[in-house]
């Protein structure tokens, strides 16, 4: 574990908004640039897409 944390800013994020593809049904979100970000989820659901 590192002694010291790097603090995301709410102004560096990546925004989805109003998705819509894989089950998904008009949900927004904001990832903090800058910080690990994990995006989860049950096996075969589809999760990352980028064949389109």
């Amino acid at each position: 574990m590192p002694k010291k944390r790097r603090k995301h800013t709410k102004n560096k994020v990546i925004e989805v908004q109003g998705a819509t593809e894989n089950n998904l049904k008009n949900v927004s979100v904001k990832f903090p640039l800058g910080v690990f970000n994990c995006v989860t989820g049950v096996s075969g659901s589809r999760k990352i897409n980028f064949s389109k």
